[in-house]
């Protein structure tokens, strides 16, 4: 039996690469020479070094403001007249671990920093995971550092974060743009979802970053406000695109600046020619941190799932935390799926016992 091991990430835990290796190394002794490793990412944290994986790169690494406004170091790859980045790696819920989450604060000033360090290599083209943020800006921080002006009804800049998008007033992106003329610059979304709305970045996705119940509504209404001071038809199509929502509304914001919004998981799929390995497999297992409704707009999960299918192929699907059956399609009688930890716990806990987890379900499942 040939066995696909093709993992997300388990965010805030464990790479895919990790997670692959130790998918492998729990399998059952006789299963595990006939299993390949596939690491697997959407667009999302760990993308751009499992491109870098596939290409002959160098990594810098630069100093940013973080999400909250701390200092923070950001890692970027360059690979000939490309640069390979994560926003993640300088604004996202990774650089924020075992913080408080301020989601008003969250700003995306960062990743503007790491894409300006980039362009500095005189790059033609640019790679930028969206996933895993801890913003929901709308992209508005990344623009500023970019040279976009940002004002309020004084004229004067607004506050980075959420926060600061109920002031403002003007928006001029004309040096953001020209800044970017010249590049081809590639927006890796992990989600399908658009800018506004109940699918949209604050609704489907602020609580995840710390935006409570009673206040989506108001966080809402500052990215509203933000794409309504563009102010021209082209902008309201880009709110809608696919992806638009990606990275709390980034998606939306750097397409305005000429990103063009590609599938994250479409171009790794492509990338390490995925369909053809599943075809030539006998069981894929997949798996992330947790499996819930969001791992079917456009991640790992759900587009595995989805190939799997099409290739009539066993699969199975590994959640570090607890499925919520909900989403699984039960009429598919080739999808398995497993649960390391059905309750919450302590990070440390988790990080020590998932390997003996994996050990017990896949023997007990295979």
């Amino acid at each position: 039996m040939n066995i696909l091991i093709a993992p997300d990430s388990f965010k805030g835990t464990f790479r895919s690469q990790k997670m692959a290796e130790m998918i492998k190394a729990a399998l059952p002794a006789h299963l595990q020479k006939q299993a390949m490793m596939l690491p697997l990412a959407d667009g999302g944290e760990g993308t751009a070094a499992l491109i870098a994986n596939h290409l002959k790169t160098k990594f810098y690494d630069v100093e940013v403001i973080g999400p909250y406004h701390e200092p923070h170091t950001a890692r970027y790859y360059i690979s000939g007249d490309t640069a390979i980045m994560d926003m993640a790696s300088a604004s996202g819920l990774e650089c924020v671990s075992g913080k408080r989450l301020k989601p008003a604060l969250a700003t995306t000033y960062g990743t503007g920093q790491m894409i300006l360090a980039a362009l500095n290599h005189n790059v033609k083209k640019l790679l930028l995971g969206l996933g895993g943020s801890a913003t929901v800006d709308g992209g508005a921080g990344a623009l500023m550092a970019l040279g976009a002006k940002l004002l309020d009804q004084n004229g004067n800049p607004i506050s980075l974060g959420n926060r600061g998008l109920n002031d403002l007033h003007i928006i001029d992106i004309a040096s953001a743009r020209k800044r970017l003329q010249e590049i081809d610059f590639t927006l890796l979304s992990d989600v399908t979802n658009p800018l506004l709305g109940d699918n949209g970045a604050v609704r489907k996705y602020g609580p995840q970053k710390g935006v409570l119940q009673n206040d989506l509504q108001c966080y809402e209404t500052n990215v509203s406000n933000f794409a309504d001071c563009f102010g021209n038809e082209k902008t309201k199509d880009l709110m809608n695109k696919t992806g638009a929502g990606a990275a709390g509304g980034m998606g939306f914001g750097l397409a305005t600046i000429g990103g063009k919004l590609v599938s994250g998981f479409g171009f790794i799929s492509d990338l390490v020619r995925l369909d053809q390995k599943i075809k030539e497999s006998d069981l894929i297992i997949t798996g992330e941190g947790k499996v819930t409704e969001t791992s079917f707009h456009g991640k790992v999960i759900g587009e595995v799932i989805r190939k799997s299918r099409a290739f009539n192929k066993r699969c199975l699907v590994i959640s570090g935390g607890k499925i919520d059956l909900a989403f699984i399609n039960k009429s598919n009688d080739n999808l398995l799926y497993v649960s390391l930890f059905d309750h919450s716990y302590e990070f440390d806990f988790i990080v020590k016992n998932t390997f003996n987890r994996l050990i017990k379900k896949l023997n007990e499942i295979l």
